[in-house]
């Protein structure tokens, strides 16, 4: 069953992948969890994934720059992720853009399994 936190309990964790046969990391926005994966929304730099666009919002680690969030929610196991980034922050306005792709993604239908 799919749990999404409140607000207040967001917080940014380093999603640990493989590249190059080498371990490197990629921050995520955790907002919630099932039994054994995270549910987060990938941290970028980049305006564009392909042709999709990436949603502004301020740096977590410097409020004047500007970061993006992946236009998408995704399940990742919670083995693959490590503690919370504690220097990461969450700015007040970017609450409302979470909000909408948690939203977008609560509405979208969920595919397996007959329910």
């Amino acid at each position: 069953m799919k749990k999404f936190y409140d607000k207040s309990i967001w917080h940014y964790r380093k999603n640990y992948c493989r590249k190059h046969g080498k371990k490197a990391y990629h921050p995520s926005l955790i907002v919630g969890e099932t039994k054994k994966d995270y549910i987060n929304i990938g941290l970028t730099t980049q305006k564009y994934r392909g042709r999709h666009s990436n949603i502004a919002i301020h740096n977590p680690t410097n409020f004047k720059e500007t970061s993006y969030l992946r236009d998408d929610v995704l399940s990742h196991p919670k083995r693959k992720f490590s503690g919370i980034l504690k220097k990461y922050f969450i700015h007040k306005d970017d609450y409302s853009k979470i909000d909408k792709i948690i939203e977008k993604y609560k509405k979208r239908r969920q595919l397996g399994g007959s329910h």
